[in-house]
């Protein structure tokens, strides 16, 4: 193992995100290794001194239960704004499957024709609604 390297996961092991055959390649390293040593002894030194400066704010109930209202919508909004294309797709099966039922045409011409209009009005209802932001933003 190269000082560089060693030095990578010294950084990295601070942070706990050095498996264990990692770990155990870079204590071989330090054990032979002068200044990789005294690099790690004063990185852990510095977090050390670091992390008794940084103390963690104490969040109060009102901020937790105010997160998780945001955080639900939010995945409100994101489903809002999947449901006309959810809405859109489900349309396109819904008349492909009408057609393939009752239209004397053979099932492959249905399904070409149905998935080419699919994709060409799903394209229109696409570039309609970035045209539509891009209004609500002037």
């Amino acid at each position: 193992m190269t000082c560089q390297a060693a030095q990578e996961l010294i950084l990295e092991n601070l942070d706990g995100k050095v498996d264990e055959e990692q770990r155990i390649g870079l204590e071989s390293h330090l054990t032979r290794c002068d200044m990789c040593r005294s690099f790690w002894e004063a990185q852990r030194e510095l977090d050390a001194v670091l992390a008794a400066h940084c103390v963690a704010p104490e969040l109060s109930s009102a901020f937790r239960s105010g997160l998780a209202q945001k955080i639900r919508r939010e995945k409100k909004q994101a489903l809002q704004e999947w449901l006309p294309d959810l809405l859109h797709f489900g349309g396109g099966v819904l008349a492909m499957a009408a057609c393939f039922l009752w239209l004397p045409v053979a099932p492959a011409l249905i399904f070409t024709v149905g998935l080419a209009l699919t994709f060409f009005s799903y394209v229109l209802q696409t570039v309609f609604r970035f045209w539509l932001e891009d209004l609500e933003g002037l």
